[in-house]
């Protein structure tokens, strides 16, 4: 189908910082995509966590299907999705980190239902695990979509999302400026060292 390359900004600054090809036909603002039939993903930004935890499925568990069994939903299926772990981890492997960290990612799909309304959803899960000198932390962000209309809108929502977020491209302007400020960070804390 045809393809718009949609730009993601930085609120803060302006900066783009990737290109995602959503469908033609999807309705893009600044604080939103929305689809023909009514499906709107969004990302939310999750947590961070201590170096104990071990993997995304640990995140599942512990933090992710509790709230949604709160929210009054369930789990039907839950999916790998090595494409977006191949995007994440392509992305992530761009930017200097301080202390040499070097960052794991993974992603997977879940598919949350709403037990009263029987809507479906569709929640993809970000995990990153960054080891450095100074130890391990991990975060995780998630992408949240609900649907409104048919079950096969949904399914090709679904798809279209997935497809998207496994096939953006960095601004290599903003990854280069993102990295030059890590890069003064550590002048800065080379240069206060050598004058102690």
């Amino acid at each position: 189908g045809n393809i718009k390359w949609v730009e993601l900004k930085n609120p803060q600054t302006g900066q783009t910082l990737k290109y995602v090809p959503l469908p033609a036909n999807w309705r893009v603002t600044p604080k939103s995509w929305e689809s023909p039939n009514g499906s709107t993903p969004m990302v939310y930004p999750g947590k961070k966590l201590g170096g104990h935890v071990q993997s995304i499925d640990q995140v599942i568990q512990q933090h992710i299907l509790p709230l949604i069994q709160q929210k009054g939903g369930r789990v039907d299926r839950t999916v790998d999705l090595p494409g977006i772990t191949r995007t994440d981890q392509q992305e992530m492997n761009g930017y200097k980190y301080i202390g040499g960290a070097r960052p794991a990612m993974a992603a997977k799909g879940l598919e949350p239902t709403e037990n009263s309304t029987g809507e479906k959803g569709l929640m993809i899960i970000h995990f990153m695990r960054l080891s450095s000198n100074y130890g391990t932390v991990c975060k995780y962000w998630f992408h949240l979509m609900g649907t409104k209309g048919s079950a096969a809108g949904h399914e090709k929502d679904k798809q279209a999302v997935i497809y998207a977020l496994s096939n953006f491209k960095m601004n290599a302007q903003a990854v280069a400026a993102h990295n030059s400020q890590t890069n003064n960070m550590l002048a800065q804390k080379d240069a206060a060292f050598q004058r102690n």
